[in-house]
């Protein structure tokens, strides 16, 4: 996971989160397409956005090219990709791992199952380090989409996690507020997948791309990212 920042006067701020994706021989920044809509619109050629690469040195995103799906009837699908120049896409693989194709197709779900989203609050934020800050949240799938989920809500494509403005960070610590999320949108959601041996091995299964405070997480199904791929 990493942050996806875009200058604001004189400062660099976080407006997304991503993860890399290795496609043949392309390098993919993979994020929310209203991220994406954002760095465009906010940014002339996206010369003022930026990622950290190897020893936190920020590498301007000028030279990307946008892939996103389109919209269908009952399907908002927020999901997009940047497209990263050769050059880029070295540098960043030096410091985040990329996700393989293979990877996407995680196995399918036991009851009850765990997932993990982990991302980059602005409220976490330090404007004297932009995007150091990455928080994670351990939460379970909803069975259904909670009533107030803005439309259209797809029955494949859209997804839905617990989420409360109190969590704690273990058991038996007493609770604690948990951060507004804006900022997150664009970062994996990751199946906690029990293995033979006791372990647990992580699989991405999701991109998250909003929440309703003291509600829910909303995210898009991997597989709308794999249709338009």
């Amino acid at each position: 996971m990493l942050p996806i920042l875009l200058q604001f006067g004189d400062r660099l701020r976080v407006v997304g989160s991503g993860s890399l994706l290795a496609v043949g021989g392309d390098l993919l920044l993979v994020t929310a397409r209203h991220v994406a809509e954002l760095l465009w619109r906010a940014s002339s050629g996206l010369r003022r956005a930026a990622v950290p690469g190897p020893e936190g040195i920020l590498l301007p995103l000028a030279g990307c090219r946008s892939l996103a799906g389109g919209d269908e009837a009952g399907l908002d699908a927020d999901v997009a990709a940047l497209r990263l120049p050769p050059a880029l896409g070295w540098k960043l693989a030096q410091r985040w791992r990329p996700l393989t194709v293979a990877e996407l197709a995680a196995p399918e779900p036991p009851a009850g199952d765990l997932h993990l989203i982990a991302g980059y609050p602005q409220s976490l934020d330090d404007p004297r380090a932009p995007g150091g800050r990455l928080f994670a949240l351990a939460t379970r799938a909803l069975a259904s989409a909670p009533a107030q989920a803005a439309a259209p809500v797809h029955p494949q494509y859209d997804l839905f996690f617990e989420y409360a403005r109190w969590g704690r960070a273990a058991t038996e610590q007493a609770a604690q507020r948990l951060p507004a999320l804006e900022g997150v949108s664009g970062a994996p959601v990751w199946r906690l997948a029990p293995q033979a041996d006791g372990g647990l091995r992580l699989w991405p299964v999701a991109i998250q791309s909003g929440y309703f405070p003291n509600g829910y997480i909303r995210a898009k199904d991997l597989g709308l990212l794999r249709r338009f791929l």
